[in-house]
């Protein structure tokens, strides 16, 4: 029979005095241990109860006497449970940097599961964005005739397809994702801000890939950048911070709301075409430009143009209004968040 590794010396039958195992002997415990109810985690640091248990029963179970002692040898350093409270804080940072680590493993979960038993795999994100690109080719170029100056059309229809990309992803996927994760939600705890943000890194695999394409295209059209090409970081950045904005907001709502599970697909789907993605906002009259650059997207995706292909800015007032709705939406959203953490385990 194969020896255990950790063995207690106390007998079945046990005399209740007996000294536990020696592994016990060097658990370190301090007493300005903390935990966090009610799932008994450390909020400094991993628990050596837990970390303990785990390394004992991966050899053998442990004997009930072997919990017991332990339990009380925590006791003896006067382990305060406590519930933490964070507020008069938007956001602690702290606290999301400590998790860091279950963010990566949630960016990593979803992508294994996107592409776990396809046959195409990655193909699949290069497949979806050609087709659409297409379609436009055959509506808006050659059926409605849409001119785009001296930029080619796929460059100029590629390249709002890129920024729009990987906002549609994170809308679709933040949106639903609370939802999506409610055996881990009211089970252990977490800061759950982070289960809509691991969204957003996954979003990058999309995102990296549509460039791949826009630039095999204006290599193929022989499109140089413009010189104004570093300022598209600028824009990446705003793509990034209004995805987020949005897709917090919905995952939020969608816990009260589960109506808008089949909202969220629609409004992606309809958002397209009412940003520039297709066509130049050079085509909107006027007197409803003021009304169209309520939505972030539009300059977001006419900036993303002008850095790489030279077409013209929208106004200072329109890039201006997009800068203060992403901010008040990203604020508020992760305010009306947190509001909705306290209850979100049992609304779930």
């Amino acid at each position: 029979m194969k020896q255990r590794r950790v063995s207690s010396s106390l007998s079945r039958t046990g005399a209740s005095h007996s000294k536990p195992p020696q592994l016990l002997d060097k658990l370190e415990v301090t007493p300005t241990l903390t935990f966090v109810t009610p799932d008994v985690m450390l909020s400094k640091r991993p628990s050596a109860f837990a970390t303990l248990l785990i390394a004992m029963w991966r050899v053998a179970p442990p004997h009930p006497m072997e919990i017991c002692y332990l339990c009380s040898k925590i006791r003896e350093h006067q382990v305060k449970t406590v519930i933490a409270k964070n507020r008069g804080k938007l956001i602690d940072l702290r606290e999301l940097f400590h998790y860091r680590e279950l963010l990566w493993m949630l960016a990593y979960r979803d992508y294994r599961v996107r592409y776990a038993n396809t046959y195409l795999g990655f193909g699949w994100a290069v497949i979806q964005p050609l087709l659409t690109l297409i379609i436009f080719i055959l509506v808006f170029n050659k059926a409605a005739k849409v001119q785009t100056g001296e930029t080619p059309y796929a460059v100029f229809a590629m390249t709002g397809m890129w920024a729009w990309s990987y906002f549609a992803y994170v809308l679709t996927q933040a949106g639903q994702s609370v939802i999506g994760a409610q055996s881990l939600i009211t089970k252990v705890y977490f800061p759950r801000i982070i289960i809509p943000v691991s969204k957003s890194i996954v979003g990058f695999i999309d995102f990296l890939i549509s460039l791949l394409m826009l630039t095999t295209l204006m290599v193929y059209h022989r499109t140089a950048p413009a010189a104004t090409f570093p300022f598209v970081l600028l824009f990446i950045f705003g793509i990034i911070l209004f995805s987020n904005a949005v897709g917090i907001w919905f995952s939020a709502l969608t816990i009260r709301f589960r109506d808008l599970t089949y909202v969220i697909p629609f409004i992606a789907q309809l958002g397209i075409y009412v940003s520039p993605v297709a066509y130049p906002s050079t085509l909107i009259p006027e007197q409803y430009k003021a009304l169209y650059y309520l939505n972030p997207m539009a300059a977001i995706i006419d900036g993303v143009r002008w850095s790489l292909l030279g077409e013209p800015l929208p106004e200072t007032r329109y890039l201006l209004y997009s800068a203060a709705i992403t901010l008040v939406l990203l604020l508020s959203g992760i305010y009306y968040f947190r509001r909705v953490e306290r209850v979100m385990a049992d609304i779930l």
